[in-house]
């Protein structure tokens, strides 16, 4: 969904309000082309330093990389080369390798995450007193506790 470039300006004052004055925020939102998200986040990345700062340094010819310094920007793009030229490591494990769940298999107990009370049919018709009648109790007790 587009919107104007007042309707822009006028959330943005909304959204800042003082320090930020209409003046600056139409600075960093005409030095941003009338991009929202990246006007957002180079006000944001400046801070509560004077919003005049940040106008005067997008006016001197200051980054439009939202407040990163350009060192840390090269060291991105240089550890981005590494791992896409292999130099990093590598994502997929070795076909020899045995495939590996996460944590410890574990035994749970056979009333884990039952209904308190509840005994299923195999346990029911297994023992030497169950009977039918017995078992259908059980489901009616059952359905009775989920209603």
């Amino acid at each position: 969904m587009a919107i104007t470039y007042e309707e822009a300006l006028g959330t943005l004052e909304a959204m800042f309000g003082e320090p930020w004055t209409r003046e600056t925020l139409d600075a960093v939102l005409r030095h941003e082309k009338g991009h929202m998200e990246n006007t957002c986040e180079q006000i944001l990345n400046h801070g509560s330093q004077e919003p005049q700062l940040l106008v005067e340094r997008l006016k001197n010819g200051g980054n439009s990389n939202n407040g990163v310094p350009q060192h840390q920007l090269s060291m991105d793009e240089e550890l981005a080369r590494q791992l896409q030229g292999g130099g990093g490591r590598s994502a997929a494990a070795p076909a020899s390798a045995p495939k590996k769940g996460r944590g410890t298999p574990t035994e749970l107990p056979k009333d884990f995450l039952r209904i308190p009370g509840y005994k299923h049919r195999s346990a029911v018709a297994g023992g030497s007193s169950a009977t039918a009648g017995e078992a259908a109790m059980d489901d009616e007790t059952l359905a009775r506790m989920l209603q």
